[in-house]
């Protein structure tokens, strides 16, 4: 299991091994800043995201450097994509982020979908390295649309389900984002409050979490 670690000791990458201690391990990082390297070399500054890819590797949003970092599973940092604030697509060398935030990807056909909450915007990175934008024009709001007619507002979290579409926390709601980039507002209700019931009347109290897992979306809900 690994996971991303924002305390006030310095920002990491952790694991806990099922087959070893019980105590949780940091893989990377130490202190706070952008450096690549190995372990305790390597720093971060706001590591929020994290997806295991493909490859067995991780890819973490080092959202205050406005990049994202791989992190292979020995402990080696490099930079994928990002290098300082803005908004530019391209290729990975050259796109640019504005506090990406969350992530996650489709497995073997090797896309990245990026929650670039500074940008209000989805970002897609694909397997050939090309950075574009799937939806969101920039703007804050909660339009839904086809690419650019869409708007967000405040991006938490993404996950994809297994028909690739992507699923977001954008405030307190939830929006479904088609391969296309068609955005709809799933669960449609705006009030602060724990509500169950069906998707369009249940309610959440800031969202953070999301995560598709056999059918079933599991929330964290504040």
């Amino acid at each position: 299991i690994y996971f991303t670690d924002v305390t006030s000791n310095g920002f990491s990458i952790r694991m806990f091994d099922p087959n070893g201690s019980p105590n949780a391990k940091i893989l990377a990082g130490s202190g706070t800043g952008s450096v690549d390297g190995t372990g305790s070399s390597a720093s971060f500054d706001g590591p929020y995201g994290i997806t295991l890819n493909s490859e067995g590797d991780l890819l973490v949003t080092d959202s205050r450097n406005n990049r994202i970092r791989r992190v292979t599973t020995e402990g080696e940092v490099t930079t994928f994509t990002g290098s300082a604030e803005g908004y530019r697509d391209g290729d990975i060398s050259e796109a640019l982020f504005n506090f990406p935030f969350a992530i996650t990807n489709d497995g073997d056909a090797g896309n990245i979908y990026v929650a670039d909450k500074g940008n209000n915007r989805i970002r897609k990175i694909s397997a050939s390295g090309e950075v574009s934008t799937l939806a969101g024009n920039g703007e804050e709001g909660f339009s839904d649309g086809t690419g650019q007619e869409a708007s967000f507002t405040s991006l938490e979290d993404i996950t994809i389900d297994d028909q690739d579409n992507l699923w977001v926390i954008d405030d307190n709601l939830i929006r479904k984002i088609a391969q296309d980039g068609t955005v709809i507002t799933v669960s449609r209700s705006s009030d602060k409050k724990h509500q169950d019931g069906a998707i369009e009347v249940a309610s959440f109290v800031d969202p953070t979490g999301i995560e598709f897992h056999n059918g079933i979306f599991y929330i964290t809900d504040d």
